[in-house]
């Protein structure tokens, strides 16, 4: 097997001279190799050996080489889409639209179990420019994360996903309203998952208006951050007043009270953040002032009023809440005991009561063993739970579960 794929990495070594046939003749075999075998390692080493060749001739043979593998990239097999994707990146200098566009088409139906095409293309997808092809590669994302009954899960793009969450903010941003505008749930996910916890880049806040959106679909997008971006404040934020900026007048109101029933009531804090981004002549000045004035509102009648016994609730009640808080922070922990770094180098010992720790160990020549003291030390991280989630947990579920799955405007 190992004689015909080698003399096909010849032909892609080939120097033709001033033999226009030679060059001819080497097209023919790749097509011919492509027509009479169903081996895919055939096929794999035959884009190798045309891209080989394109990279050495140059536009002499792109047509023909273009050809060849838009051919080969409708019926990929594991082996082509890896080759493929390592070629977009080592090689995507050379290549032409339709072969970009091929390859991309190529690649969005990889099985989510083939990890090496998946790292090949993570690796491509970290080393193209987000930026400049930015159609391009959410025209993938939507195929590749969604339009499959198993598609693969952005969490498996490690490095692109972390090159696009610690970029620019206007990039991330116009990453996020795109998926999130298709409403599908697996790519409102992904474009959660996008977002930074408990920071926000700068330009997240980005202009809405290249997006030429209906007055129906600002609401939809809002109502999208609401129920997949909740728990990051301050990405949220900064979404919401993109939304207010680019409102119409027609659905300001009703926008203004979504933000402020869904949004503001879990995060009164977040009132001093849209007061702070606001800029000179914005266009959600007004929206703002109005938004901090409900608000301010509210919290004096909550100060006004104290509390009523009438609602408090009874010794059961605050014995379920403890319970499913405490469940709730064991899920939070294990998910962080197995995402740890420390996890994979050590291993995990239960104390009861103590301050610190004894080991005994061995020096090298086997003297020993040394006791050795280690102290213990606290470490804590905050979160901010929506505030709704403590006061009316049901109807926050509820209005979360309705805004995921309202399907676009039409």
């Amino acid at each position: 097997m190992t004689i015909p794929l080698d003399a096909l990495a010849v032909l892609g070594a080939i120097v033709p001279g001033d033999d226009v046939s030679l060059i001819q003749l080497v097209i023919n075999r790749f097509n011919e190799v492509i027509d009479t075998t169903d081996f895919d390692h055939y096929a794999a080493s035959t884009i190798r050996s045309s891209l080989h060749l394109l990279e050495r001739i140059g536009g002499s043979v792109a047509n023909d080489v273009e050809r060849l593998l838009v051919r080969i990239c409708k019926n990929p097999t594991p082996s082509v889409r890896r080759v493929i994707a390592d070629n977009l990146y080592m090689r995507r200098k050379i290549l032409t639209d339709a072969i970009m566009d091929a390859s991309f088409q190529a690649l969005q139906n990889t099985d989510k179990q083939d990890r090496e095409a998946i790292r090949s293309i993570d690796l491509m997808l970290y080393q193209w420019d987000l930026d400049r092809d930015r159609e391009r590669v959410l025209r993938f994302l939507r195929n590749f994360l969604s339009h499959r009954e198993d598609p693969v899960d952005i969490d498996q793009l490690r490095d692109f996903r972390q090159k696009l969450t610690n970029g620019s903010g206007k990039l991330l941003g116009w990453y996020v309203v795109s998926l999130l505008l298709t409403g599908d749930y697996r790519l409102c996910i992904s474009a959660d998952k996008l977002l930074p916890y408990q920071e926000t880049r700068d330009g997240l806040d980005i202009d809405l208006a290249p997006f030429e959106l209906g007055s129906s679909w600002i609401p939809f997008l809002a109502r999208k951050i609401l129920g997949y971006c909740l728990l990051k404040r301050e990405s949220a934020s900064a979404l919401l007043l993109s939304c207010l900026r680019c409102v119409s007048i027609e659905e300001r109101t009703a926008l203004e009270e979504l933000v402020l029933d869904h949004f503001l009531m879990n995060y009164l804090q977040a009132m001093e953040w849209f007061e702070a981004a606001l800029s000179s002549n914005d266009a959600a000045e007004e929206s703002v002032e109005r938004l901090s004035a409900s608000v301010n509102q509210y919290v004096d009648d909550l100060t006004a009023l104290g509390g009523c016994p009438a609602f408090a609730p009874s010794d059961r009640q605050r014995q379920l809440q403890r319970y499913r808080q405490a469940d709730f922070w064991r899920n939070v922990r294990d998910k962080s005991e197995e995402g740890s770094l420390l996890s994979l180098i050590g291993h995990k010992s239960t104390v009861l009561y103590g301050s610190g720790s004894i080991a005994y160990v061995y020096d090298k020549d086997g003297k020993g063993p040394h006791r050795k003291e280690m102290q213990f030390v606290g470490h804590e991280y905050t979160a901010e739970i929506p505030r709704l989630d403590a006061i009316d947990p049901v109807s926050l579920r509820f209005v979360t579960h309705r805004f995921q799955t309202e399907p676009p405007p039409s």
